[in-house]
């Protein structure tokens, strides 16, 4: 995210998230890598205001950087759907943690979690454009239906009709 960056701006840098494996006393970056990156090819010494979260292992440290991230509007709808995929996370949940549910990263990234495995597989690899993909995962839980809406779609396309993203919806 900053790789095109030639010079060093610490107001930029704020919010590196740190943690300390309490086995070995190591620090490793949870969030913040690209900047952390930058610092180091640029030449820059010490990270602005660096913060270490607490967590008692790498796996919850890393859940917190993730959840950082989602938060933030960082990476995209699929990093976000993985993420909750992974970690099995429900709308509730996302909700509880305080993710802000106004943010579309966070609302498409729970839509697309919410697709089935052949559909979300689709939208991975490009096969089923991501607006589409949302659509279906924000208004169908049942993964059948979504599976018989895809194959309607897909018999609707050899006939030459292309059903635009708001009928579908």
């Amino acid at each position: 995210s900053v790789s095109n960056a030639t010079r060093w701006e610490p107001a930029f840098a704020q919010g590196v998230q740190l943690w300390r494996d309490p086995a070995d006393t190591r620090v490793w970056v949870i969030n913040g890598h690209n900047r952390v990156a930058l610092a180091k090819k640029l030449g820059v010494a010490d990270m602005p205001n660096p913060f270490f979260i607490e967590e008692p292992t790498a796996e919850k440290a890393m859940v917190t950087g993730a959840l950082t991230n989602i938060a933030d509007g960082h990476g995209t709808s699929l990093d976000a759907a993985r993420f909750f995929r992974n970690t099995k996370t429900t709308m509730d949940e996302a909700i509880a943690v305080g993710l802000p549910m106004r943010q579309k990263i966070v609302t498409d990234g729970l839509a697309l979690a919410n697709l089935n495995e052949g559909l979300f597989n689709a939208a991975v690899r490009g096969d089923l454009p991501i607006e589409r993909a949302t659509i279906i995962g924000q208004r169908i839980t049942n993964h059948d239906l979504q599976g018989k809406l895809a194959q309607m779609l897909e018999r609707e396309a050899k006939k030459g009709r292309r059903l635009t993203n708001d009928v579908i919806a």
